[in-house]
């Protein structure tokens, strides 16, 4: 494939040996967002994986991130409730 792709028969390079991340379907991960205001990196989510290639990840809540912008995996979050009557929940 990679004389095919040097020669200019296909296009698309063959897949990388090595993936640069270590999340896989299943993992929470937070994503790298930046503020206009503060030019600081903010971390949204968690978010839940739902595809990963060797370079990015897929959530269903931010589509497609690159690698570059994402941490985790991280703990999972958890969900409680203040009492057995109450609707208010708080995550933990």
């Amino acid at each position: 494939l990679e004389d095919l792709w040097e020669h200019g028969l296909i296009v698309q390079r063959p897949p990388l040996d090595l993936k640069i991340h270590n999340v896989k379907p299943g993992d929470w991960i937070l994503i790298k967002v930046w503020k206009e205001e503060t030019l600081k990196p903010n971390w949204e989510g968690p978010y839940l994986v739902l595809l990963t290639t060797e370079t990015a990840v897929r959530t269903a809540e931010r589509g497609w991130t690159h690698a570059s912008r994402i941490k985790g995996p991280v703990t999972r979050p958890h969900w409680k409730s203040s009492g057995p009557t109450h609707m208010r929940l708080h995550q933990s």
